[in-house]
């Protein structure tokens, strides 16, 4: 697969999980992507929230992107 071919995917699928550190504990929580393009893959959320200083303290993530919740 090509860069464009996961880009399409994640727009067309913005559900998602994202797994942050919390110390040296993980979080893990659900997540609508916001768009997806050549330059990243974006998502809001507000700096009050955990999930935000987690990510302030340590960007590196994983996500999990899945069309299995869309009906055939």
């Amino acid at each position: 697969m090509e860069l464009k071919d996961y880009i399409e995917f994640a727009n067309k699928n913005p559900a998602c999980f994202i797994a942050t550190t919390d110390g040296d504990q993980p979080r893990v929580r659900g997540f609508l992507l916001w768009y997806a393009d050549e330059s990243g893959f974006y998502f809001h959320t507000g700096t009050p929230k955990n999930v935000c200083k987690q990510l302030k303290k340590n960007p590196k993530i994983e996500h999990r992107f899945s069309n299995a919740l869309k009906s055939s």
